[in-house]
Order: structure tokens, then sequence, then C-alpha cells
């Protein structure tokens, strides 16, 4: 019997081939790149009978330099999909990887190991299992290797020497182009430097207006929603609270450089003043403490009274269900099972009335708030406390840099105070922008007086009541229990030396106030008469 070489009369079947293109900058999108690399591929595929298949797999304006583009690009996916004995299409081994050269051979060598072929079109090699290690192919992959490392790594130095040349310009006050402005201004090339851009100006200054009115984020987001977005992006060109969180508290509209620590002043136009910045910065922050909506008009008293027993939580309106039920604060704390000071609670209406008649007394209010501090201030406080860290840190390291075994119970110490040193920073900023951002005290309670005059007993300006009376008060200290009938809390004026005690009962006419006091002195006794 004769044999039949079946070889000889099976079908030709071709090989699919798959193209990988990439390019590192979205400059090169505009260009002939992409174009280029597809038509290697097809023209080689034309010439070797491969058959190339229609699925596109590209990594546009992605580098080949950390691999990330083979952990979560296009050449990832294309290599879970490609199947043994089918080939691969790349113009040159630095499309491939610009990783070091033995991490790119490596993973090449594991790809065709899998029995995938990776043809490099430009030099015409073709990548196997069988020749991997032929010195005609493992030395030019290795040297191509070489030299895109070295050319991604020049490219990152001579960035990098760019970008810190600009930063130290920027530093030192100078305006310098950027890749991406603030998005109020634009570059003006004739006169190289930046200039506002007027329409996108007034809605910046109308974010700010609406933050000092006392809108959150997402209000402002809601009045803003018919308004074209500003902002320079192009995945989301929306009003979303990223956006407008991001240019509320961006320095760069009071013409900061807010990269920079601390920021350098006078390097943009400004559009803003800072008073008005650091306005809008407490209004975000006092919107941010609101655990009701703004429509409720429960509880003036959200995010300002604490319980004088644990001392801790904030208290909350509690509203009973049964009929004629009245609100009544309660501790947070307790609700929650956080607090062990119990669930007693005052009557709302009780300690609203109280309070507003007592700071409807502009006779006692205002010396209050005119008598000068006989004591430091917290931030002289905070700034004296920096200056011991600072001084005891600079003990320690003498004692380290005198010492070539200095015990690692010093290092371990000037840890220590380098963390305190970093706390105290963050604490100053913090009060300074307290500071900054209130106004002068009388100026407040007039402002006050005049909404509580127009606005107390009218319940859809209650919420504008709430803010006025949170840009008075620092806060609250109220026992929520009481004792028979008798409840007492301590009020905190902001800019005023010392805090007030008032004692209220069930019934509002007799109401007492006695104040100034020291903040640590006893609270008064139940027979205690008006000062």
């Amino acid at each position: 019997m004769v044999g039949v070489d079946t070889k000889t009369y099976a079908p030709n079947i071709m090989k699919t081939a798959y193209s990988y293109v990439r390019f590192s900058t979205p400059e090169q999108e505009m260009g002939d790149s992409e174009r280029r690399q597809i038509a290697l591929a097809k023209s080689y595929c034309a010439k070797n009978g491969l058959q190339l298949s229609e699925t596109a797999f590209a990594d546009r304006g992605v580098s080949a330099f950390h691999g990330k583009h083979r952990e979560n690009g296009a050449l990832g996916i294309l290599l879970k999909h490609v199947q043994p004995g089918e080939v691969l299409l790349i113009e040159d081994c630095d499309r491939w990887s610009r990783e070091d050269p033995l991490d790119a051979l490596t993973r090449l060598r594991e790809e065709v190991r899998r029995g995938i072929e990776v043809v490099f079109l430009r030099t015409g090699v073709r990548v196997s299992n069988d020749n991997f290690s032929d010195p005609a192919i493992l030395y030019p992959n290795f040297f191509g290797a070489v030299l895109g490392n070295a050319e991604n790594k020049k490219k990152a130095e001579r960035i990098k020497a760019s970008w810190d040349a600009r930063k130290a310009a920027l530093a030192a006050g100078k305006a310098v182009r950027l890749n991406r402005l603030p998005c109020w201004l634009d570059w003006d090339e004739q006169n190289d430097r930046p200039v506002l851009n007027s329409s996108k100006v007034e809605i910046v200054q109308r974010l700010f207006e609406l933050a000092c009115l006392g809108n959150g984020i997402l209000a402002i987001c809601r009045k803003m929603a018919g308004t074209e977005p500003i902002s320079t992006s192009k995945k989301n060109p929306c009003w979303n609270p990223a956006t407008v969180r991001r240019i509320l508290t961006d320095k760069a509209v009071c013409g900061f450089y807010s990269q920079n620590e601390p920021p350098t002043p006078g390097v943009w136009p400004v559009v803003i003043d800072e008073t008005t910045y650091w306005r809008a910065q407490a209004a975000l922050r006092f919107s941010k403490r609101q655990t009701r909506p703004a429509r409720s008009e429960a509880n003036l008293f959200t995010g300002l009274a604490k319980c004088g027993c644990c001392e801790e939580h904030n208290l909350i309106a509690h509203i009973s269900n049964r009929v004629g039920g009245s609100a009544r604060l309660v501790c947070g704390g307790a609700g929650k099972g956080r607090s062990n000071c119990g669930f007693g609670g005052a009557p709302l209406d009780l300690i609203e009335k109280s309070l507003f008649s007592f700071l409807a007394d502009a006779e006692l209010i205002r010396p209050l708030l005119t008598i000068k501090f006989t004591r430091p201030s917290k931030l002289d406080e905070l700034h004296r406390e920096l200056a011991e860290e600072q001084k005891q840190a600079a003990r320690i390291a003498e004692l380290i840099f005198g010492d070539d075994q200095a015990p690692r119970l010093l290092y371990d110490r000037l840890k220590l105070e380098e963390a305190r040193g970093r706390r105290l920073h963050s604490e100053i900023a913090a009060e300074t922008m307290r500071l900054k951002s209130e106004a002068p005290a009388l100026e407040t309670y007039e402002s006050f007086r005049e909404a509580l005059a127009n606005k107390s007993n009218n319940k859809p300006h209650r919420p504008e009541l709430r803010q006025a009376l949170a840009a008075l008060l620092e806060k609250i200290v109220l026992d929520p229990h009481g004792k028979d009938g008798i409840w007492c809390f301590t009020v905190h004026l902001k800019g005023a030396c010392e805090a007030v005690e008032i004692v209220c009962r069930a019934k509002p006419e007799s109401w007492l106030h006695r104040g100034p006091r020291p903040r640590d002195q006893t609270r008064l006794s139940e027979g205690a008469v008006a000062a």
C-alpha cells in the first residue's frame, strides 16, 4: 500500500497575526506614528502569507518605561488574547518595552516560551522559543532594549530638570508657563505672562459669593448647573463636587502658587481677596458639619452645642413622637451608645429663648467683645510650643552629630520631636485660617442682632440665622440633664476673653446670667444671682 503524504494535500491555513501599536506622548497622535506602524504590519502580512486580525490593540500616549502598558494597558490584553502558534507584530523592540534591558528580555522570553512568535517589523527579526538564544537574535534585542531604556532615562532627566527650573522660578515669585494653568487664567504669548479670562473670573467670584452665603458644595453644584463649566478637564467637564471644592480651596485665586510649602504669594493675578477667601473656608467648614438638611429649622445649635457631661459629643435635637411632644437637646454620643452620660434632654425652646434673650442685651455683650485679652491667645501658645520643640530638636541633633555611636533612643526621640513639630505647624495653620476667616467681633455681633430681629420668628430664614449664630459663637457647653427644672450652659463668644454662664429655669422669664468668668471656674450654683 502506497503511503500518502498528508502535508502535501493539507489545506493552506494562514496564521493569524496581531498588530500592536504604541506611542508615548499625546502629541504623537497628531503625527504619523500610528499610520506608519499599521502600514508596516499590513505590508509584512502580505509578503509572508499571514492573516492580519481586524481587532486593534493600541496604547496611545502610554510610556513603556515602567511596564504599565503590559500590566494595565492594551499590550496586556493582547498577550492574554493571542494563542500559541500565532504571531505578534511590533514595529521595534522599544515599542515592546523601555524597561531595564534584562527585564524587557525576560518578559519577551516568557511570551515566546508559550509558543508565540514575535516579529519586530523595522529590523525584520523573528523571535521564537527555538531561536531566542541565538546570538543573531539575542544581541540585537538586548542592545535595542539598552538604547530604548537609555533614551527614556535621558528624557526623564531633561524633563525633571526643566520642571525643577520652573518650580524654582515659581518659588521665587515669577510666573512661568505650566502645562495647566489655573482654569481662570490664559497665557499671553505676546507678553509672555498670565492674564485673567474675564468670563471665567466672574464665575469664580460667583462660586465664592455662594460659599460665603453659607451654601455647601452640593448646593453650589446645583445652583451652577445652568452655567458652562470652567474646568479644563476633558474627562468630566461639568460642575461636580470635586471641581467646585478644588476651585474654592485653591489659594491661587489670591495670587499664590499653592504647590509650594508655604505657598508663594504674588505669582498669579488676584481674583479673590484673602478676607473673602478665608470667610469662604469658614462657611464651608460650617456647612460641612451640618448633619441635618439646610431646610430643617429644628436645631439652630447644630455643630455648636457640646455635651457638658462627656465634653466630647455634640448635642442633637430629638423630637418626641408623642402628640404635642417638643424638641429636646440630647447627647449624640449617648444616643449611639458611645457615651455613658445618659439620655437626658434639655428643652430646646427654653435654651434658645434664654440664649437669644442674653445675646439681645447689647449693653452686656459689647463690653465682653471689647475687653482686651490679658493672657496669650491660642496662636501665641502654639508658636511658643513650636519654638520649644525646635530648640529641643536642635539639642538632640547636636548630641547625635557629636557622637559616632549615638544610642538609638536619641534617634527615636528626634523622630518624636519632628512629628510634634509637624502637628504644631498644622495646628498653627488651622488657627491662622480660623482667625483670618472671622470678621471683627463687634461687626459680627451687629450682623447677628440684625438677623435676630428679622429672622428669629421667620421659619424660611432660620438657616440664615443659624449661620449668623455660628459666626458669633465658638461653642455652647450644656449639661442636657438639668436639675429640678434648671439648666446651666456656658457660652463662648468668638473674640471674647472669658466665657459666660447662663442659668435658665422652666419659666423663661426667670433666666439669669452671670459673666464674664474664667473658663475653668466651677458651674454657678442653683441659687446664683445675676451679676
